[in-house]
């Protein structure tokens, strides 16, 4: 089943923005979802949410969609250091798209009085899928959204409360408590996105306030399945053991979550029509563990720092793929090892400014410093801070700057200097807040980084051999 949804999407934005100011009195807390309603009347609906009796059907979504050019009139590529994760996303997003959510509840003791953020006070079933689609804009014609395994993100049935108030049960494919940094899209902890199955608990009750989360994932590498490859060949597979400590706190706005990880990759044959066909991996183990706090009512707003070291099969391959690298990816796990400290701040001071800032340290030792003739060296240090604060001109107009320096020394592929990328956008919004969604913007982008990085900034454009560029475009961007 094939659809273009995207043109809905923008229906749906359109729509948000007319209805929103109506509606806007009534309004609860952005981060609250009031689930209470009078069961007198049979069916009970918004234009995102259909209720009947005990049971709810609520749709969900993302999109960004729009256009960037060079001054060359070309299509606009995006400014990332080679080799991190992540990049400053305020206009220097070259890849669009968007996602669909379905999310299903019965409530077989009626439909409680509190809000769904903290899920608590009745039992439920939830049935959730996900579908997604996003594309490079040199690709935007090839914009579809596919209700194919492929693009099924999430399919999961979770039980909540059945063994206790706040105590769930989960099975499926499922996005698992990501952490991420929004203002560069870094996603430092994210275990279960790209995963094929898994399952949990959440919520177990060690006494006092404290609580555990447990959760097991299996994964398969289709990375190694490129054509020409032996269609015999193992699949490369990926466990993880994730456990999550809760209920820790230094005051009364401090939270303070302790996380354990335990990765398994099982042996496998190379693929005929790789570098290393022929080559027998042996079985590897791998853990990891950190931690990640957050400090609430900082200047209408929250701080959030983490920090997670990972080694061997502890390791993910990238921020939205939670399976373990290989060596066909040039890593020895054995002796490959990262370490990432971030803190992010936000601040939200609405009507007047609102603001972010990010500053992040990654190392990584990929364990193999010879793996191919054109890899130099083994690790990745990545340094990075970045602010975007916005300034409201009126209620619904706000000028936003984002500036972001990284600073990458990346022995793979013997790049190392620094990176700055500054943009400019007049955005229009509803109503004042940094996240505050739908958003229509204007940009302006430089970016400009060292001489040593020639050829390896925005390899996919125009400037593969400058050490600068501008770009400029508008896009739409919406969440529900």
């Amino acid at each position: 089943m094939r659809g273009t949804l995207f043109a809905a999407h923008i229906g749906s934005a359109i729509l948000s923005f007319a209805m929103s100011e109506a509606a806007h009195a009534a309004d609860p807390p952005a981060d609250t979802v009031v689930i209470a309603r009078d069961n007198s009347h049979p069916f009970q609906s918004g234009w995102n949410v259909l209720d009947a009796g005990d049971h709810s059907l609520e749709f969900h979504g993302y999109y960004r969609y729009g256009y960037g050019w060079t001054t060359d009139a070309e299509p606009m590529p995006s400014f990332g250091a080679p080799g991190a994760p992540a990049k400053y996303r305020l206009g220097n997003e070259e890849v669009q798209g968007g996602e669909a959510i379905f999310d299903y509840r019965y409530y077989p003791d009626g439909v409680p009085m509190d809000s769904r953020e903290h899920e608590t006070g009745s039992r439920f079933i939830q049935l959730q899928g996900r579908w997604d689609e996003f594309q490079n804009i040199r690709d935007i014609d090839q914009l579809f959204l596919e209700f194919s395994n492929e693009h099924t993100k999430e399919a999961f049935i979770r039980f909540g409360n059945f063994l206790g108030d706040g105590t769930h049960v989960w099975f499926g494919r499922r996005y698992y408590d990501r952490q991420d940094i929004h203002v560069i899209d870094h996603f430092w902890l994210n275990v279960a996105q790209g995963s094929d199955y898994g399952g949990g608990i959440e919520g177990i009750k060690l006494g006092g306030h404290k609580t555990v989360d447990v959760a097991a994932l299996y994964a398969y590498d289709e990375g190694a399945r490129q054509a020409p490859v032996d269609p015999t060949h193992d699949d490369i597979d990926s466990y993880m053991l994730d456990v999550r400590l809760r209920g820790f706190s230094f005051g009364p706005d401090s939270r303070l979550a302790i996380v354990g990880q335990i990765g398994y990759r099982p042996s496998y044959d190379a693929p005929i029509g790789v570098g290393l066909a022929g080559l027998k991996a042996d079985s590897k183990h791998g853990f990891g563990f950190g931690a990640y706090h957050e400090l609430t009512n900082v200047w209408g707003g929250r701080n959030r720092t983490g920090v997670m070291y990972r080694e061997g099969a502890g390791m993910v391959q990238n921020d939205f793929n939670s399976r373990a690298p290989t060596e066909l990816q040039g890593y020895d796990l054995d002796d490959a090892w990262s370490l990432e400290a971030n803190n992010d701040l936000f601040v939200e001071m609405a009507p007047r400014w609102s603001l972010q800032w990010a500053a992040v340290a990654r190392y990584e030792d990929t364990g193999h410093p010879g793996f191919d003739e054109n890899t130099t060296g083994e690790s990745i240090v990545w340094l990075s801070t970045g602010i975007r604060p916005m300034f409201y001109i009126k209620p619904k107009f706000n000028l936003a700057w984002e500036s972001g320096l990284d600073y990458i020394d990346n022995e793979r592929i013997g790049a190392k200097g620094v990176l700055w990328k500054n943009t400019l956008a007049l955005q229009f919004q509803q109503r004042p807040g940094y996240f505050e969604r739908p958003v229509f913007r204007l940009f302006v982008t430089h970016g400009g980084w060292s001489d040593d990085l020639k050829g390896a900034v925005a390899t996919n454009s125009e400037f593969i051999n400058h050490t600068s560029g501008f770009t400029f475009g508008l896009q739409v961007e919406a969440a529900w």
